[in-house]
């Protein structure tokens, strides 16, 4: 399955962390890149094949297809008193 990965900020970290997932064959694709400065938005866009975004929001929906589940159960878990919860239920 690919990982679709957003990143926020697009500066020299996301460009040491792009570059290492290149390397590791994993099975991904960077999806969307955000950062405070549209230059570097445009420039890690450019060179990782990412959607260049508007904000973190819009970063942040481009890849959490599933990211409500994880949250959703982290939070019901937290009210069940750190007792696994059936995520179905």
């Amino acid at each position: 399955m690919t990982v679709r990965i957003g990143f926020l900020g697009g500066g020299l970290i996301a460009t040491y962390h792009g570059k290492s997932l290149r390397r590791s064959g994993a099975d991904h694709v960077i999806a969307a890149v955000y950062d405070v400065d549209p230059e570097r938005t445009a420039s890690f866009a450019k060179a990782s094949g990412a959607e260049p975004m508007a904000s973190e929001a819009a970063v942040l929906d481009a890849v959490a297809l599933r990211a409500h589940v994880v949250v959703d159960g982290i939070y019901r878990s937290a009210e069940a008193g750190g007792e696994p919860v059936d995520l179905a239920g």
